[in-house]
């Protein structure tokens, strides 16, 4: 009797041990199977970047807003409060937590309504390079004291200084933003934020796309290496090229770059040839018939060029 049960027993724990083998049989993972799906898992999810392109009363500034999968950086904020609350809207709309607001230059069409950003969203720090920052805090009173005399209430009286930040790039998510100070651009001390893992970059006013470029602070040389910052950002081979001013329905091609390229040498050609502030302004809108704030910044540029004399043509 003892022997039956034993065997019984026995019987039972084989039965048991062939069920085992057979469902581990059936559920086998490869450990490179389990690894591979644990760093699919923890794989970083991708950047992107949305624009925000203010009115053409704003210029067609544009903020940018770098997003991973649940913060945001933003860069940039516009000049008239009523662009700014809109601008903030949008960054609310995306669900992302704000981490941080970068400003690429001193000039108020990009920071004026940064104010309206943060009344959105408080304690964000802002933050520039050290050489922007003392434009912005020694430029800040007389911008103040210009645009309330031509706008009042439209736009703020009270526009940030930003943070000085003096690492050579930002994180987001894990995620590397390079910061690129320009040779270049459309004023003396730009940044550019270059994001490699997207081939991606926002280029400021480097690059104004469908929109006559700002020429009031460079003169011939300047506008060469402006050029050369061009070439430079080319080498980068990038799939995206945010501009510091657009029209709305373009595309973020890096096309952009050559576009600009061509558009400082037409200027220079022009401005060279004709003998008068006004002859200048009239061949290049007809070279650039499509071509948004004509009216604005490029009569302010062909006059700046012809007062300004020896250099600047």
């Amino acid at each position: 009797m003892a022997k039956n049960i034993k065997k019984a027993k026995m019987l039972v724990g084989l039965l048991l041990l062939a069920c085992l083998i057979c469902f581990s049989i059936v559920n086998y993972q490869p450990f490179s199977t389990i690894a591979q799906e644990v760093r699919i898992a923890n794989r970083e999810v991708p950047l992107k970047l949305d624009v925000f392109v203010a009115s053409e009363t704003g210029a067609l500034a544009v903020s940018t807003l770098i997003e991973g999968k649940k913060d945001a950086i933003l860069v940039d904020g516009l000049y008239f409060l009523a662009d700014g609350k809109q601008l903030a809207d949008w960054v609310a709309r995306s669900g992302k937590n704000l981490k941080a607001i970068w400003i690429t230059h001193a000039h108020p069409d990009h920071y004026f309504a940064v104010t309206q950003v943060l009344e959105r969203f408080p304690n964000t720090p802002v933050y520039s390079i050290p050489e922007v920052v003392e434009d912005i805090r020694r430029k800040n009173d007389g911008y103040v004291k210009e645009f309330k005399a031509m706008f009042g209430d439209r736009v703020t009286d009270k526009p940030i200084v930003p943070q000085v930040f003096t690492q050579d790039h930002l994180e987001l998510e894990g995620q590397r933003i390079e910061i690129i100070k320009a040779p270049q651009g459309d004023t003396h001390h730009t940044t550019i934020l270059h994001i490699p893992s997207i081939k991606s970059a926002i280029v400021a006013d480097i690059v104004y796309s469908g929109v006559h470029g700002y020429f009031l602070e460079t003169n011939v040389a300047d506008r060469q290496k402006w050029i050369e910052t061009i070439n430079q950002l080319k080498a980068l081979n990038l799939r995206e090229v945010i501009p510091g001013h657009k029209i709305a329905t373009l595309d973020n091609s890096p096309s952009s770059l050559d576009a600009m390229q061509q558009y400082i040498e037409t200027f220079n050609r022009i401005v060279k040839e004709e003998p008068t502030a006004e002859a200048a302004y009239q061949a290049i809108e007809k070279a650039y018939p499509n071509h948004k704030l004509a009216g604005f910044i490029l009569k302010l540029s062909t006059d700046a060029v012809y007062q300004n004399g020896n250099g600047w043509r």
